[in-house]
C-alpha cells in the first residue's frame, strides 16, 4: 500500500509541475486500473487526498473526452482533468515538445539495438536496459499521443 501510494502521489505531483497546476490548489483526480488495484486505491484514498490535495477521486474503465494530463504508473493511468486548471495551448505546446523529445530517444534506442557490433559487445544488462528503455519510451509516446487526442 505504501508502494501505490507513493508512486501515485508522485505522479500527480509531476502531473502538476510539468501543466503548471498548482501544489496548493486542490484537483480532481481519474484512476484508470483493474479492480485488485481499485480496492488497494480505495483504503489509501484518504492519504492521497491529503498528500496530494486531491478533491474528488473517481475510478473509470475507459478515456474521458476532456482534455486532460496522464501519467502512467505500474499499476493505473492517473488522469486529471485540466479544464479551467491551466492554459490548453500552452499544454498542447509542451506534449508536443515531449513527442518530439520521445521520438527522438525512441530513434537512438532503435540505432543502438540494430548496431550488431552494439548489441555483441555490450553488457547483457545494458543491452536489456536499453530494450527496456525503449518498451518504457514506446509506451510513453502512447500516453502522449492519446494527451494530444484529448486535448484538442
Amino acid at each position: 500500500e505504501i508502494e501505490l501510494l507513493c508512486e501515485t502521489v508522485s505522479a500527480i505531483r509531476s502531473i502538476r509541475q510539468e501543466t503548471g497546476v498548482p501544489l496548493n490548489q486542490n484537483i480532481s483526480i481519474l484512476i484508470q486500473t483493474d479492480q485488485h488495484s481499485q480496492n488497494l486505491y480505495q483504503q489509501i484514498e484518504a492519504m492521497i487526498f491529503s498528500l496530494a490535495k486531491v478533491s474528488s477521486l473517481k475510478f473509470i474503465h475507459a478515456d474521458v473526452e476532456e482534455p486532460r494530463a496522464l501519467a502512467k504508473t505500474a499499476h493505473a493511468v492517473i488522469t486529471i482533468p485540466l479544464q479551467g486548471l491551466i492554459d490548453i495551448q500552452k499544454e498542447l505546446h509542451r506534449q508536443k515538445k515531449k513527442l518530439q523529445k520521445t521520438d527522438q530517444d525512441i530513434q537512438l534506442l532503435h540505432g543502438q539495438l540494430k548496431n550488431k557490433k552494439f548489441v555483441e559487445s555490450a553488457p547483457t544488462e545494458l543491452v536489456l536496459e536499453k530494450k527496456q528503455l525503449l518498451k518504457n519510451c514506446l509506451e510513453q509516446k502512447k500516453l502522449i499521443e492519446r494527451a494530444l487526442k484529448k486535448l484538442g
